[in-house]
């Protein structure tokens, strides 16, 4: 049988699904820049591969050039900023009423989207995908965003509204999109270090407190399909630059009241060196490659001193580094990255006074 010619329109060929990149939101000084991240190389490596890679793992990292800003936008800090599709808001209300801008990072194209309804006061809130939504929780309102309509539909893009939330935002410590896609867990901790968990069913509209735990993470976990549990950011000062894994819990109203079996990551990806001073770090979470491993990006933001003679007057570098791998439980069942660890270090511009901490964001898209 003769095969289907194209003809040079693309007929009779399978769509090339778009590459994903990485996009990362940082202060530079004049705003918060949106930078494009293209982190393919070995991305689709496999382990036996890796093996010849190994060198390259324990190698010095080079300082590589910040890949130039696409955009730059007006936030008092990184937390306004969330992502859905291929779209990135920022929620912040020094933007006109009723409206909050939208970067499409394939398009490049600047357009107005729907403002949560906390966004003439937004207050310490938090943004969590879920699936192909976005689930907002703020001081002022709980809502759920869907993907926007097509384009000359009639239907408005806009949040809809869910049950308040039965705690303080300010006390959120840890979150995660459960894998059912309706149901999202929230853990918070208060100054006295009491702990519980809280879980949202956004299509039966339901919250419900799981127990007094609190999920191990720092700030947001992705679910791993492979590894059947949510990985991220340890969550203690004992673990800080290290990885987690934890089970899902389960949602039977007998059984969640239980804190879930999790476990900590065998090496540290970050403040290795004493000479390093931390601002902050997000964990990415990419996905499947090619060759079968589920990929994740460690991006972390530091200051780091330049050895002088003059110790008094030491200048300090300012940096951005990725880190990309991929996960997997060993024969031990620990938690551990695979053979090839790819770091790249990037120099930031001078920013004046102390950075805001844990203030850079990054969305795979």
């Amino acid at each position: 049988m003769r095969k289907r010619r194209s003809d040079g329109l693309g007929v009779g060929r399978k769509a090339k699904r778009p590459r994903r990149h990485l996009y990362v939101v940082m202060d530079d000084g004049e705003g918060y820049a949106v930078r494009k991240f293209d982190l393919s190389s070995h991305r689709d490596t496999s382990d036996d591969e890796a093996e010849q890679l190994l060198e390259q793992r324990t190698a010095g990292v080079v300082e590589q050039r910040l890949p130039r800003a696409l955009i730059s936008l007006d936030s008092p800090t990184g937390e306004y900023f969330a992502a859905i599709g291929t779209k990135i808001m920022v929620t912040h209300d020094s933007w006109p009423d009723r409206a909050v801008p939208v970067f499409d990072v394939r398009t490049r194209r600047l357009s107005l989207g729907p403002p949560p309804r906390a966004c003439r006061n937004p207050r310490y809130p938090t943004y969590l995908p879920l699936g192909d939504k976005l689930v907002s929780v703020d001081a002022g309102s709980t809502e759920l965003l869907d993907p926007p309509p097509p384009k000359g539909s009639d239907v408005e893009w806009s949040w809809h509204k869910l049950p308040r939330r039965p705690f303080s935002c300010i006390a959120v410590a840890s979150y995660a999109a459960h894998p059912d896609g309706r149901t999202v867990f929230f853990s918070v901790e208060t100054r006295d270090d009491s702990a519980s968990t809280f879980a949202l069913d956004t299509e039966s509209e339901v919250w419900r407190r799981l127990g007094e735990w609190r999920l191990p993470f720092f700030q947001q976990a992705h679910f791993d399909p492979e590894l059947d549990a949510w990985v991220g950011l340890a969550g203690s000062r004992d673990t800080f630059g290290y990885l987690c894994s934890s089970d899902v819990p389960p949602l039977c109203a007998d059984t969640s009241n239980q804190p879930p079996a999790w476990k900590l990551g065998k090496e540290k990806l970050f403040c290795q060196d004493p000479a390093e001073e931390n601002c902050g770090a997000t964990l990415a979470y990419m996905g499947r490659t090619k060759a079968g491993n589920r990929h994740f990006s460690v991006i972390d933001e530091e200051y780091k001193d330049i050895e002088v003679e003059d110790e008094e007057d030491r200048p300090r570098r300012h940096l951005l580094r990725l880190t990309s791998f991929s996960l997997k439980y060993d024969k031990h069942g620990d938690l551990q990255t695979s053979t090839y660890r790819q770091v790249r270090c990037y120099k930031l511009p001078h920013v004046e006074g102390t950075p805001l901490p844990n203030d850079v964001q990054a969305f795979w898209m």
